[in-house]
């Protein structure tokens, strides 16, 4: 149930955390809801940061009526299980039992996968194999009309040109038909973006701390999805060169394009980015992996949350003042020092 303090507790999500990283575990959480919105928004936000991975999958069963105790069934199938059952609103301790005889856990193995079938998943998982479905998702982030808010580790191909675009994707050696129609829907995109932008607002957060790592090697790692590819690509010197003039160009000419670079990499999910498309939906791209991932979700919880996370973060940093004309300026120098390789790879 939402409405259990146990699975929110610091310790049990630290423990999660240190299990998927060490194991590279995968975490399934059904939650039967009783509709507590207050409750559901705290677990969301208590694990963010597996959710932003992509190691946690999340699934609700509605509506389902509170009882007088609540209870936790942790299931480490073909080992063991652990049931916490807690009163809530009270501040008795919760009980725990650990349960290692194999039949009873495969059995509570087998009831989860059962309940599994009738619940609505938070947040869907888009593994490497590029789709329809995630060009489909991308366009309606930015060619269909609606407010855009962005947090990027890195830089965004969408503010290539046409040409320049073209170029990158005769770098992956696609000749004919797989050439052609990845650029002719790159056109689509860029045709809708700048439409969109005349009544629409896009706002974007970048991390300076991964700006000046690119000015300092020339290099940006990113998903081959951007260019409708599989797997991860990284950007030369003179790609991301392009990538920032399309940004100071975008600034300067557009006034529904905002920026804000921020230097406290905590607020950062590293090499990741989040998409927030007004009321409709999130998307997280994830890259430091071998096999880069996708995470799309349209459940309005967790959109708000998503959304009070950039909202503050957004006033925060606005808060110190910060303008159109510092972002130029700071994007400006990056620029010219990641042109720096440039001359040094001519004159080599």
């Amino acid at each position: 149930s939402e409405a259990s303090a146990i699975i929110t507790h610091r310790q049990i999500i630290h423990e999660l955390q240190d299990a998927v990283r060490t194991r590279s575990l995968q975490v399934r959480m059904l939650v039967q809801s009783a509709n507590n919105s207050i409750a559901s928004s705290k677990l969301v936000s208590a694990y963010m940061t597996l959710l932003v991975s992509g190691s946690l999958e999340l699934c609700v069963i509605q509506s389902t009526p509170q009882t007088f105790t609540t209870t936790v069934n942790f299931v480490l199938p073909g080992q063991a299980a652990l049931t916490v059952t807690e009163t809530p609103q009270k501040n008795t301790q919760p009980v725990l039992t650990t349960v290692r005889d194999h039949g009873v856990v495969e059995g509570m193995r087998e009831n989860f996968e059962r309940s599994l079938r009738f619940a609505s998943p938070m947040m869907t998982a888009y593994d490497d194999s590029f789709a329809r479905n995630i060009i489909d998702i991308f366009f309606e982030e930015y060619g269909v009309p609606g407010s855009l808010d962005v947090i990027k580790c890195g830089l965004n191909p969408m503010y290539m040109t046409v040409e320049q675009y073209r170029c990158v994707l005769g770098t992956f050696g696609h000749s004919g038909e797989q050439y052609h129609w990845r650029y002719l829907e790159f056109g689509r995109f860029k045709a809708a973006m700048d439409q969109v932008l005349l009544d629409s607002r896009f706002r974007e957060v970048l991390s300076l701390a991964k700006l000046r790592e690119i000015a300092a090697t020339g290099r940006c790692r990113m998903p081959s999805m951007y260019f409708m590819e599989t797997g991860g690509w990284e950007m030369n010197a003179e790609d991301c060169v392009n990538i920032l003039d399309g940004y100071i160009d975008y600034l300067e000419r557009v006034p529904n394009f905002h920026v804000i670079l921020l230097d406290d990499e905590t607020l950062f999910m590293p090499n990741s980015c989040w998409h927030m498309k007004c009321n409709k939906h999130i998307m997280i791209h994830s890259w430091d992996r071998d096999q880069p991932m996708m995470v799309y979700s349209d459940q309005m919880m967790l959109i708000d949350e998503f959304q009070k996370h950039f909202d503050n973060l957004w006033e925060k940093m606005n808060a110190g003042g910060s303008s159109k004309r510092s972002a130029v300026e700071t994007l400006r120098d990056i620029r010219e020092q990641c042109a720096a390789h440039l001359l040094l790879e001519t004159r080599a």
